[in-house]
């Protein structure tokens, strides 16, 4: 199916316009035995954004709500989990997503469904 995958990989990077910070949780457990989380994050990620599906603003009560997917190209090596927080910088915007499933792995990226929620 891939030719050289290093020669495409390569390829595909040059697409990678943004750069991603990855905000995930972890839990961990203290002496006591006590249950907690931290917040972990990866930023500097190379990436690239694509909209997947647009949607014109809707209005709601006394506020425009933003709502739509999108789709994250990544290096797979990147290990993005389900709910994870992505905020991504790419040609002068700086917009947030969550992960809404499981990444779909290639040898030579991954691609990651986000949806993006917010208030205009």
């Amino acid at each position: 199916m891939f030719g050289n995958v290093g020669i495409e990989r390569k390829a595909i990077e040059t697409t990678y316009e943004g750069s991603a910070s990855i905000t995930e949780y972890e839990e961990y457990t203290v002496e006591s035995g006590a249950t907690r989380h931290r917040e972990l994050v990866r930023d500097g990620i190379p990436c690239a954004l694509s909209q997947k599906s647009g949607k014109a603003a809707d209005r709601r009560d006394d506020r425009s709500v933003i709502e739509y997917d999108a789709k994250l190209f990544v290096a797979p090596e990147h290990i993005i989990k389900p709910g994870s927080k992505i905020t991504i910088l790419q040609n002068g915007m700086n917009l947030t997503f969550v992960s809404v499933g499981e990444p779909f792995l290639y040898p030579t990226h991954q691609e990651v469904i986000l949806k993006r929620k917010d208030n205009a």
